[in-house]
């Protein structure tokens, strides 16, 4: 009969995994390797714990079974864009570390939506154009729609204090040119964005 040895694993969700992710190992009496399969074949595109049972058969035909657990996390787990409109900051957190912290100019007249947003995409060297303006930026990362991003202001010399109140944005997130270049080859489709009063 086979000895099935397995290990409980940890996927982000949507990733595909292969059988032998989940073994750590399996052989015969005689020492061969076991045939193995498994009753569930998908992605998992939900958080959560699930049991996957294995099943291993050796070249006698004998067979033994095992369920393994699989713990599905999400990929951003821990790691987001917060943006205070209060402080005009905007931190980064990898796996809840701050990894870049830069001072923003927000919209003005609270033109800056706050609640929870994702990275929808991620442009380089784009015209944003409105009904009385069109600005040039090199790093645009929209979070709500297309009308909404982070993005660089090279027409700035100052941001962060209180300019937002005077001389804030059209509702964007304004940030210096070389903190938007650090945030844009660093954050991914798809990471949460929470803007706070």
């Amino acid at each position: 009969k086979p000895d099935l040895k397995l290990k409980s694993v940890s996927i982000v969700v949507g990733k595909k995994y292969e059988i032998t992710d989940f073994v750590d190992s399996c052989t015969d009496n005689s020492g061969e390797e076991c045939i193995l399969s498994y009753k569930e074949d998908k992605i998992y595109d939900k958080v959560g714990t699930y049991d996957i049972v294995i099943i291993a058969k050796d070249s006698s035909g004998n067979e033994a079974k095992d369920a393994v657990k699989v713990i599905v996390k999400d990929k951003f787990e821990h790691t987001y864009v917060n943006i205070s409109i209060s402080k005009q900051k905007l931190t980064y957190y990898v796996k809840d570390k701050a990894v870049l912290t830069t001072d923003v100019t927000s919209g003005k007249n609270n033109a800056t939506k706050t609640g929870k947003f994702k990275i929808r995409n991620k442009v380089r060297n784009t015209y944003l154009t409105g009904k009385d303006y069109k600005s040039f930026v090199k790093y645009w990362m929209a979070y709500s729609g297309n009308n909404y991003g982070i993005h660089d202001a090279s027409w700035r010399n100052k941001f962060g204090g209180k300019i937002y109140k005077t001389n804030g944005s059209h509702g964007c997130v304004n940030v210096p040119t070389d903190a938007a270049a650090k945030l844009y080859s660093m954050l991914e489709i798809g990471t949460p964005v929470y803007i706070k009063r």
